[in-house]
């Protein structure tokens, strides 16, 4: 699963997840502006977010023997 439940690989997560999903980046990328973070940061965090997710969803996928892992 990607932020807010919806799996990349399709047939998991809800429009409430995916709603809070983005609701928690544009919160992260607006603390990360109004903390004067400069925006190469902000966008190495916000991608790094992305990345974490990614991984977390191919190794819960992968330990539960799902999607061709």
């Amino acid at each position: 699963m990607i932020i807010g439940g919806t799996s990349v690989f399709g047939g998991q997560g809800s429009v409430l997840g995916v709603i809070l999903g983005c609701l928690l980046l544009g919160i992260v990328n607006t603390a990360l502006a109004v903390l004067g973070v400069s925006e190469y940061w902000q966008l190495a965090i916000y991608g790094a977010a992305i990345l974490v997710a990614a991984s977390v969803d191919f190794f819960l996928l992968r330990k539960s023997g799902g999607a061709d892992a």
